[in-house]
């Protein structure tokens, strides 16, 4: 006679396939979240990205999208097995077990695999973040600064994870095992979750929703800041996004049961159309996932090619091959000694150009974040310092010819017509340091774009004179400017001066790029602490990305940033690269799954329609019909999103689309182009498994 332990074995042993899925579900999602977590949590990054940064706000809202997905799918999973499982539950009802035993046994046995498999899913997770690492770092570029160091903090918040997916799995078994009697639990699995017909203008409120809510999201905090001086927190963003989400359900529901074909085709695909609602909540959520992960994948994706873009611009529009600046009291390498160096290495110097330029103190509104998030703007006589060329200097140096009034400044822009905050054109008193003496100024009308001088102020001959007088060495500087014959054949020639120039400086300016000796002076004026002095570089690293990012008076040399561009910003592009690889696996494994799913649901209505006649045409024709929507519908939306708001960015940056722009955006959409092709193929595969499935090839 068999005990209660025998026959639960074997019936488990005949659903082995559904323990399977669902447990390959939990580790597939805990083996992502923890890659995830494990990169995103590294040294190297968390020090590549800085706080509040735009590159740390898109990696947090795309590892929140990839929980929501991965806990939706768990949860898609949990239901399913749960569903199947209903049938030997029912048996062991049916032989009299009781509802106590049959919980304990089943909670325990499932949470005990679910542990297990969670588990071994953290240590897969770690080891696949550093096989992609060890892959990038092998075969695209290799870096002193592409150091995978493991976070105990990511290991912490994967098994947060895994305690959310835990508790997840014991609500879904207690919901399942108080069923009231054995007939719900037996007719648990050929429960269909069916959804309400809706009004026919759902999809278009729902595209009109995506778009406003988009817009509102994307300038919500800008207007805010600007109309209430309010620095607005990150969740207050998200409120604005909502309509965009109640959108996207919007436009999956009228998917679901509408389609988009009309009136006109109302009856056309009806058994398809039946079933997709007789499943519709579970497809909606899923489609909702698939289309965020989606979004989410070609976000990270965009970034690489659109960053290459913007740099190759920078490149091009350069006027000048070589440029570096240096402070007076330091001993650096000279004319002679440079031009030395380029023979040696067959390189021929032309139009070699250097002027002095001296650094004053500037005025300027100084900006304050309080505690309650308000900003508060206060006038400073003396706020930070700016670097400033004489007009004679200027033209020497660019060949032009300009002329510039007595108690005019000009502040020079960008090729784009840009300035930062560190470049202000809103100038009206300079000082000098050493002696004191201050210059009312007003903007010049004359505009002057150069991003080789992006930043600096040009004074008249006069004012210059008059307002340097006085000047000590380290408020002086030079400034070099040369050309090369053949700049593509002058990168051994520029890491060699590059390494001249570290050698020529000593530790007075081995300084921060945002380090400002005025500021820092104001500071201690009013007794506090100048917080930029805990930033530093070091020349031992100084071919490290960190250190040619960060370095005050790292030269500007247009071959060795263009050839280096992929070192200095590999960590970047590795965590974006990466990113996109969880989100796209997510999605494939999705898409294969839900659409598996649908068609073992139909399995029974299909074989109903074979007894009363349907050939296997028109039984393809039908599942083809659920399949396309499951895979088209959220990849569409996806893309057409996120294609739009990258628009949008990339247009709200400086108001026109460069020609270097249209090249990154064209090769962004190669990316969709390739990836839509995958799911493509992913598509046809499932759909010929499904029809093997239902036996109607």
């Amino acid at each position: 006679m068999m005990d209660f332990k025998r026959i639960n074995k074997k019936l488990r042993s005949k659903n082995k396939n559904k323990y399977y899925f669902m447990l390959g579900s939990i580790l597939l999602s805990v083996l992502l979240i923890t890659s995830y977590l494990t990169i995103m949590n590294s040294r190297t990054v968390q020090r590549i990205l800085p706080p509040g940064g735009d590159s740390r706000k898109q990696m947090m809202m795309i590892f929140t999208i990839a929980v929501i997905g991965c806990i939706v799918f768990v949860n898609y999973a949990i239901g399913l097995f749960l569903r199947y499982k209903s049938r030997e539950v029912g048996v062991l009802m049916a032989l009299g077990t009781s509802k106590k035993k049959i919980e304990y046994f089943l909670i325990r046995d499932i949470l005990t695999l679910v542990l297990i498999v969670s588990f071994i899913g953290i240590g897969l997770g770690v080891v696949f973040a550093l096989g992609i690492w060890k892959l990038f770092r092998i075969f695209i570029v290799d870096t002193p600064d592409m150091v995978l160091n493991i976070s105990y903090k990511a290991i912490a918040l994967s098994a947060l994870f895994i305690l959310v997916i835990t508790v997840l799995s014991f609500i879904r078994m207690k919901q399942f095992i108080n069923r009231t009697n054995i007939i719900d639990i037996v007719q648990e699995s050929k429960k269909s979750e069916p959804i309400k017909d809706v009004p026919s203008w759902y999809g278009f409120v729902g595209i009109l929703l995506m778009l406003i809510g988009g817009f509102l999201g994307y300038s919500s905090s800008g207007f805010i800041i600007e109309k209430f001086s309010y620095f607005p927190p990150d969740w207050l963003s998200g409120i604005f996004y909502l309509p965009a989400l109640i959108g996207l359900y919007m436009i999956m529901l009228h998917t679901v049961v509408k389609g988009w074909g009309g009136r006109k085709n109302k009856y056309k695909n009806i058994i398809s159309t039946s079933m997709m609602k007789f499943e519709g909540r579970q497809t909606v959520r899923n489609m909702i996932v698939i289309s965020l992960l989606i979004a989410g994948g070609y976000f990270a994706s965009f970034y690489t090619p659109l960053m290459f873009s913007a740099s190759e611009n920078v490149f091009k529009e350069s006027k000048v091959d070589y440029s570096f600046n240096y402070r007076q009291d330091q001993k650096m390498i000279g004319k002679d000694d440079i031009f030395a160096l380029a023979q040696e290495e067959d390189v021929e110097i032309t139009e070699y150009r250097t002027e002095p330029m001296a650094i004053l103190g500037v005025d300027g509104e100084l900006e304050r974040l309080e505690d309650n998030r308000k900003i508060t703007f206060e006038y400073k006589t003396l706020l930070t310092s700016g670097r400033f060329l004489s007009e004679e200097a200027y033209n020497r140096l660019t060949g032009e010819n300009i002329t510039i009034k007595p108690g005019e400044v000009i502040t020079i822009l960008s090729n784009d017509g840009s300035s930062d905050f560190r470049s202000s054109e809103d100038l009206s008193l300079i000082t000098n340091i050493v002696t004191g003496d201050e210059m009312k100024v007003r903007p010049s009308k004359l505009k002057l774009r150069n991003n080789s001088l992006f930043g600096y102020r040009i004074l008249s001959k006069e004012d210059y004179g008059k307002i340097t007088r006085g000047l000590t060495p380290e408020w002086l500087e030079k400034i070099v400017f040369f050309n090369v014959k053949n700049p593509e054949a002058s990168y051994d020639f520029a890491n060699l001066l590059f390494d001249e120039i570290v050698e020529h400086s000593d530790s007075k300016v081995e300084q921060f790029l945002y380090w400002d000796p005025v500021s820092k002076i104001v500071a201690e004026k009013e007794g506090k602490e100048y917080d930029t002095d805990s930033y530093k570089v070091d020349y031992r690293l100084k071919d490290s990305s960190d250190f040619r990012s960060s370095w005050k008076y790292m030269p500007n040399f247009g071959i060795m940033n263009k050839m280096d561009f992929l070192k200095q910003y590999a960590v970047f592009l590795l965590l974006f690269v990466f990113i996109a690889i969880i989100c796209f696996s997510a999605v494939i494994v999705i898409l294969y799954v839900r659409s598996l799913t649908t068609g073992l649901n139909s399995k029974r209505v299909y074989e109903d329609l074979k007894r009363i006649g349907a050939n296997n045409n028109y039984l393809q024709k039908s599942m083809k019909s659920q399949i396309s929507k499951i895979f088209l519908s959220p990849t569409l939306i996806g893309t057409i999103v996120i294609v739009a708001f990258y628009t949008m960015i990339l247009y709200s940056n400086d108001g026109q689309f460069t020609e270097q722009e249209f090249i990154g955006f064209g090769i962004s959409m190669g990316v969709v182009i390739v990836m839509s092709a995958i799911i493509y193929v992913l598509y046809k595969l499932s759909f010929k498994k499904i029809c093997k499935i239902l036996n109607i090839l």
